[in-house]
């Protein structure tokens, strides 16, 4: 059998088991331990928090490792009151679901920009992501400076995008596998578009529980590879809070 054929087949298995994740991060991937967060925090440096949604997910680990790192306060949604008691003279727990539109408000308040993470989990409630973003839009309307920062999938669509071909396969592969969730996003996508708010999008591949030694790889007209390190990504989202490069746009992220 000829090798090269072998090599395409192969490398058309990879792409696909790839694409199953494409749309955000997996729900079923390993969490930082309290361990590994606590040891990474440092004492407050700085005058903003930062409200966190999905904080107690794999890639909102992730995130709340490197606020925390960076001296940021944060105002975080949980269901468990108890969950972040190690973390009691940092994090501030917001006991709520982001689907109640005056939890969101109650974990806006006093935040000076907003993190979302919200994966879509496994039997999760329908339109979960769009439903929280709404309900953040809402919230921001009367103090609409604030940035609000999304992870989320490859699969989201942009007019503005120029996919190569490897970024059109993962894209159809996404809509394939995961109709409902894509759809979600896109919606999602769509609110912020028409909103008066300072969002930015990271659409990102399958996600790594990896913490990595640089910032994600970006471009903002096609994904520059299959997979980002959660580390990475992390590290991308809170430069992008500090330095706004990229308000009311979609970067595509990867890792090397």
């Amino acid at each position: 059998m000829n090798s090269n054929w072998i090599s395409r087949v192969r490398r058309s298995l990879g792409l696909l088991l790839l694409a199953f994740a494409v749309v955000g991060c997996a729900p079923t991937q390993t969490r930082l331990d309290p361990a590994s967060i606590q040891s990474a925090s440092a004492p407050v440096s700085r005058e903003k928090t930062i409200a966190l949604l999905g904080g107690t997910g794999m890639t909102g680990g992730y995130l709340l490792r490197e606020a925390l790192a960076r001296g940021y306060r944060i105002r975080l949604l949980s269901r468990a009151s108890d969950r972040f008691t190690y973390l009691s003279d940092r994090v501030e727990v917001v006991v709520g679901d982001a689907l109640d539109p005056s939890t969101i408000a109650a974990l806006l308040e006093g935040s000076d920009a907003v993190i979302s993470a919200i994966g879509p989990g496994a039997n999760g409630p329908e339109n979960l992501n769009s439903r929280t973003t709404s309900n953040v839009i809402a919230a921001m309307s009367n103090t609409a400076t604030r940035p609000y920062l999304i992870v989320s999938g490859a699969a989201v669509k942009l007019s503005v995008d120029e996919r190569n071909f490897s970024g059109k396969v993962m894209r159809r592969l996404a809509l394939w596998r995961y109709p409902t969730l894509a759809a979600d996003r896109q919606r999602e996508y769509e609110l912020l578009a028409e909103s008066p708010i300072p969002w930015i999008l990271l659409r990102c591949p399958l996600i790594e529980s990896a913490m990595g030694e640089n910032v994600a790889d970006m471009s903002l007209s096609t994904p520059p590879g299959w997979r980002v390190q959660a580390g990475a990504l992390a590290r991308f989202a809170l430069d992008e809070i500090e330095n706004g490069q990229f308000r009311r746009r979609a970067p595509f992220l990867a890792s090397d």
